[in-house]
Parts: C-alpha cells; sequence; structure tokens
C-alpha cells in the first residue's frame, strides 16, 4: 500500500487516536470511526461508508472485541483488515482473504500528539499480509516478523519489558515514601541501568549485592522490609541471582 490509499482505523482509544494522528502526519489519507456500530441517527452511514472505502482496516479495539468488530467489516479481495494485538492470532480476524496483525513495541500514552511521535520511527511486530510492512515503513518504524506460534510468548516479552518494570517502579516509589523521599530520586539509577543494559547487556550491566555474593546485605534488606513487599523484593533477587549464575543459600526463600 501506499500514502494515496484509504486507511481506516477502528476505535477511539489511545492507540487508535495515536495511530491515526500519526499516519496523518505522514501523509496517509486515514479516517477514524468508532469500534461499535454509531448511533444511526447522529452518525447515519459514515462509518460504513469509510469501511466500504477503505484499502486498510486496522482494529485498534480491545483483544476481545477483534473477532466481533472483523465480522462487521465488509468482504474484499482488495481490502486488508488488520488488527493491532500482540497476543491474539490472526484467525480472530475471521474470512476476510486478506489479513495482517501490527503492533508497537513502545507504551501509549493518552496524550494524542505524544502517542503519535512514539508510534513513529518505532519497533512494530507484524504477522500476514505485506501491507503491514508498509504501515511501518510509512511511519519510518522497523518491523519484526512474529510467527503465529510465538505470539504469546512475544507478547509475554513485552509486558515483561513495559508493565512488569511500571511494577517494579511502584515498589520503588512505595519505600521511597517509607523513608520520605521522592521517588524522583532513584530515576537517574533507573536511567542508568536502562543504559547501561542497551550497552553492555543485562549480564555485564547487573551490580549490587547478589552480583557480589553479598548474602548478608540481602538479609539486611529483608528484615529492614514491610512484610507485604518481602515477596516482590525476593522475586528481584531470584532474577539476579539467575542473571548472575548464582546459587542462593536456602534460607533467603524461607524469610
Amino acid at each position: 500500500m501506499n500514502a494515496s490509499e484509504p486507511v481506516v482505523v477502528v476505535g477511539r482509544g489511545r492507540l487508535g487516536a495515536g495511530l491515526t494522528a500519526a499516519l496523518g502526519a505522514v501523509g496517509v489519507a486515514v479516517e477514524l470511526v468508532a469500534g461499535r456500530q454509531p448511533d444511526r441517527r447522529s452518525e447515519p452511514d459514515r462509518r460504513d461508508e469509510a469501511l466500504a472505502a477503505a484499502a486498510l482496516i486496522v482494529l485498534a479495539v480491545p483483544d476481545g472485541a477483534i473477532a466481533a468488530v472483523a465480522d462487521d467489516v465488509p468482504r474484499s479481495t482488495s481490502r486488508v483488515v488488520c488488527h493491532c494485538s500482540g497476543a491474539r492470532p490472526l484467525t480472530d480476524l475471521g474470512d476476510h482473504p486478506r489479513i495482517a496483525s501490527l503492533h508497537p513495541l513502545v507504551s501509549v500514552p493518552a496524550d494524542v500528539q505524544l502517542a503519535a511521535a512514539r508510534l513513529r520511527n518505532a519497533t512494530w511486530a507484524i504477522a500476514g499480509d505485506a501491507a503491514a510492512s508498509a504501515v511501518v515503513e510509512l511511519l519510518g518504524g522497523t518491523p519484526i516478523r512474529i510467527s503465529e506460534g510465538d505470539r504469546a510468548r512475544y507478547h509475554a516479552t513485552a509486558v515483561v519489558a513495559s508493565n512488569h518494570v511500571a511494577g517494579l517502579w511502584a515498589q520503588v516509589e512505595r519505600l521511597a515514601e517509607s523513608i520520605g523521599l521522592p521517588a524522583e530520586a532513584f530515576l537517574g539509577l533507573l536511567r542508568g541501568t536502562i543504559d547501561s543494559v542497551s550497552e553492555v547487556g543485562a549480564r555485564n550491566a547487573l551490580t549490587g549485592p547478589v552480583a557480589r555474593g553479598d548474602w548478608g546485605t540481602v538479609r539486611d534488606h529483608l528484615a529492614a522490609l514491610a512484610p507485604d513487599e518481602v515477596d516482590q523484593y525476593l522475586a528481584g533477587v531470584m532474577a539476579c541471582a539467575r542473571l548472575a549464575e548464582t546459587d542462593l543459600p536456602d534460607e533467603l526463600l524461607r524469610p
């Protein structure tokens, strides 16, 4: 596909709005429509007209809604129907002749223009029809092709890289607050670690008590933490021990 071919993005959430803005910024003729059928009295046939005229329809809807929304799209051998799920298979798109998937490896914020900026020049996981790769190229991004059998593990990887990091940072916020410090004081440490991982890899970036085999310090940490923080801290210790290829003392697993 090229920028002159009409594209419809279905779903007015963060990804749908951001992708529409990103495609529009690079000259694509794109329209954003609701994920559900509109009230015919207020928006008579515009959604149906847009879907019927589109060369590419991108379903930026919740995973559980993909099959139903795809079934609502008219079939055509000249039209590509694409979903944006990282986890769901292409078969969720039903019997459309040409199907694909596009999943951005970025965290999409609520601010539309910021979302659009992140979606450009991003890495996208793609599958199916070549139109998916063409969209990524129009956005200046990097496509990586994911096989159907690897989708769940791919998406789990993305969740660890994004959601689990947010969960870890939430623990930093709680611990910092418990000693009267702003969590922002630790942001430089987080950014430095990410930079090191990027530059030398996780194994060489690992520092701290587990990397040194300093189990006394780890025991001190466990004694100082509130009981409801111990499990998450220990999960991190175990992950670091695996990375350092070292064994944890048995008693650390039974505090």
